[in-house]
Parts: C-alpha cells; sequence; structure tokens
C-alpha cells in the first residue's frame, strides 16, 4: 500500500504561530495528503492567540505549548540556560506533550515526529515514533536575540533526525557538520494558482493615492531587513516610491522605517492576509529583497521571491544562497548595495519577460514541494522500523 494513501499521524513541533504570516510549515502540511493528520504544536507568544486546548482545522489540530523562547531580555536568555531550569521546564512539556498526544489520538509509536524548533529535541528523544524529521528552513544560530544554548539543541537534532530537509545548499552545510545521510535540499515555493491566475482586480484602497513608480516589499519586516538600503535606494531614486507590505516584527527597523518615512516618499502598509498580496505586488513596478548578509540570512530562500516570480514582476534581490544566485539570469541579483541600487534603475527600464518568471514560478509550487517532502517521508517510513 502506498503510504499517501494510508493514515497516518505526524506531530509537528513548530518555532511559530500557526498564525503567523503565511509560511513553509503551513504550505507543506496544508499540501499533505488529506488523510496524514498532523498536530501542530506552537509556542506562546504574548499578545497573540494562544489554544491551551487542542483545535482541530481539517487534519490538522493545533495546540499552543509554551517552551524555551528567545527574547529581548537578556536575563530570560541567560536564566532559560541554567541546567535546573532546563530540566523542570522539559519535564513540565514531556508531560504536557505525552496528555496531549493522547487526548488528540497522536500517541501511536508508529507517528512521525516532525520538528522545525530544535529546542524541542530532547523532548522529542523521549518519545515514541517510527521517525524523526527535521525541516531546516533558518540558520537557528542567526537570530539576534537567542538562546546561548542554541547550538549545542541543533546539533541534537540533527543527530536525532532520521531524515532532514533544507531550504538551501548552504543550510544543509551547516546540517552536514553533524550528519550527512539522509539530508535533502527542498527550496521554499509559491502558492501558484493564488498569486499567477490573479484576474483583472480592483487596487487596494490604501494603494490607489501612490504614483508610480513603486518599489514594493512583502514580507516580515524583521532584524534581517535592510533599512540603510532603503535609504540609499529612497535618495538615489527620488521619483520612486517604496511600499513596504508586512508587520514591523524588530524595534530598531521600525524606529528607522518611521524615521524614513518622514524624509522619504516610503510608505508603511502593515500586514495583509496571504490571499491579499497578489493584489498588492500587482501594483509594483519593481520588487526588492533588501536583506543584510549576515548569519541571519545564511542560506536564505525566501517564499516571498517566488511569489514575486508567479506575479511575474521584476526581481532585485541581495544574493543570499547559491538557489539564488543560480536565477541571475532572470533576476537581478545584487553583490552589493550599490549594485543593487543600480540593478532597480535598470529594472524599472528594462522588465524582463513575466512569462518567464511565472513559468520559473510554477516549477516551484507548494504542491510539487509538499509532494515531495511527502514522498521522502514515504521512502523513510517504510525502511524505518520502529524504534
Amino acid at each position: 500500500m502506498e503510504l499517501s494513501s494510508k493514515k497516518l499521524k505526524i506531530v509537528w513541533f513548530s518555532e511559530i504561530k500557526w498564525d503567523y504570516l503565511k509560511t513553509r510549515k503551513q504550505h507543506i502540511i496544508e499540501n499533505f495528503p488529506k488523510n496524514w493528520e498532523i498536530l501542530f504544536i506552537e509556542n506562546f507568544v504574548l499578545g497573540k492567540p494562544n489554544r491551551f486546548k487542542p483545535e482541530r482545522f481539517g487534519n490538522v489540530t493545533r495546540l499552543t505549548i509554551p517552551f524555551y523562547k528567545a527574547t529581548q531580555f537578556g536575563f530570560i536568555n541567560r536564566l532559560q540556560g541554567f541546567r535546573v531550569v532546563q530540566i523542570v521546564m522539559e519535564l513540565f512539556v514531556r508531560a504536557w506533550v505525552h496528555i496531549a498526544c493522547h487526548l488528540t489520538g497522536f500517541s501511536s509509536p508508529q507517528r512521525i515526529i516532525a520538528t522545525s524548533n530544535v529546542y524541542f529535541a530532547d523532548v522529542i528523544k523521549k518519545m515514541g515514533r517510527r521517525l524523526v524529521y527535521y525541516d531546516c528552513n533558518d540558520y537557528p544560530m542567526g537570530f539576534s536575540t537567542t538562546l546561548p544554548f542554541v547550538e549545542s539543541y541543533f546539533e541534537k537534532t540533527c543527530r536525532l533526525a532520521n531524515v532532514v530537509t533544507s531550504v538551501s545548499t548552504r543550510l544543509m552545510q551547516e546540517v552536514h557538520r553533524y550528519r550527512t545521510n539522509s539530508t535533502h535540499v527542498v527550496g521554499n515555493g509559491v502558492d501558484y494558482e493564488l498569486f499567477a491566475n490573479l484576474v483583472s482586480a480592483a487596487r487596494p484602497a490604501d494603494m490607489e493615492n501612490i504614483p508610480k513608480p513603486i518599489l514594493m516589499f512583502t514580507g516580515a519586516l524583521t532584524e534581517w531587513f535592510n533599512t540603510e538600503l532603503i535609504e540609499k535606494i529612497a535618495t538615489a531614486i527620488p521619483e520612486s516610491n517604496i511600499v513596504l507590505v508586512g508587520p514591523i516584527k524588530h524595534r530598531p527597523v521600525r524606529e528607522a522605517l518611521i524615521r524614513l518615512h518622514q524624509s522619504h516618499k516610503i510608505f508603511l502598509l502593515g500586514e495583509k492576509l496571504h490571499s491579499d498580496l497578489p493584489k498588492y505586488i500587482q501594483c509594483a513596478d519593481v520588487c526588492i529583497l533588501p536583506g543584510t548578509i549576515s548569519k541571519r540570512t545564511l542560506g536564505a530562500n525566501p517564499n516571498t521571491l517566488y511569489e514575486y516570480l508567479a506575479c511575474g514582476k521584476p526581481i532585485v534581490t541581495r544574493n543570499f544562497s547559491e538557489e539564488i544566485n543560480m536565477l541571475k539570469d532572470d533576476v537581478w541579483v545584487a553583490d552589493t548595495e550599490e549594485d543593487f541600487v543600480f540593478s532597480i534603475q535598470v529594472a524599472l527600464k528594462n522588465p524582463p519577460d513575466s512569462k518567464r518568471l511565472q513559468a520559473i514560478a510554477k516549477k516551484s509550487d507548494w504542491k510539487i514541494k509538499s509532494s515531495q517532502i511527502a514522498g521522502i517521508l514515504s521512502h523513510k517510513y517504510a525502511e524505518t522500523q520502529i524504534q
């Protein structure tokens, strides 16, 4: 029997909430076979909806369990590093996970344990399972607010997993420091149908009074977002209107953008529904990915890039990874900030063939990516003995 036709239980430990910006995890899970059931365990976030009681949505059950979390407060981060604190937290969480799995029907030793949150390594180690799957979608040690023991948990997760996927070749090199077998690069993707097949739609109300040319970024404005580069663009191309669509997740970025908004034509439109993003991107003349080159963006291969491609828009991006560099015949890939500004000027005058860009995006549809991961798990599941 094909595994895709067999009912399967997956417990997925996530580093972000299900209701956060729609990211790789949600897309992969939503496109898994419909008879695969997933218990999605997310961390607690102050001020956001937290589901301490399991809630089922289709074949996904979501549950909030507070655990290790880096904060902007150094003393809290250091407190979590004390071994006695770790022992208490892990015993508490292991008990909570055990009860939750029992109550929701996810306690079978034939289950798959999936994780994109390295801090759950010691909890996972004590759980009965058929196999452990780690999806490495970011460089865990690259965040400015991180816990002092993150690298040890990254190592534990890599060694514990039976199979690992990563979004880029560069990130996989980090995984290969601890394991080299059963590793697969599966890049990010796009809901192609949503972004490529937008029928002529009314311009969003908050875009109506923004004249062309429009340079646009969509996504979370976090610590990796290069506000200095935004200022250089605004200064060098004063006729442009820079539109930023997404939540601002980092205080220094917020302060810098508010300052720039007062002196340049920069528009902060805030977070939008994922389903509305195509309407905004269609208003752009050039789409940009103005990130810093740092540990935070090590091996980055953003979903946003493929959403821009699916909309057929000219793209200027920093050279974050080999996967991005491979697109340089169709996307402007800038190695320096000066190249980035120059590339925007060229892209405004010489836009590429939008149909060619959409054809590239179509190969990265989330249905394809999710099917690829499901196939990897199916193969590994079949060859792995019950532990």
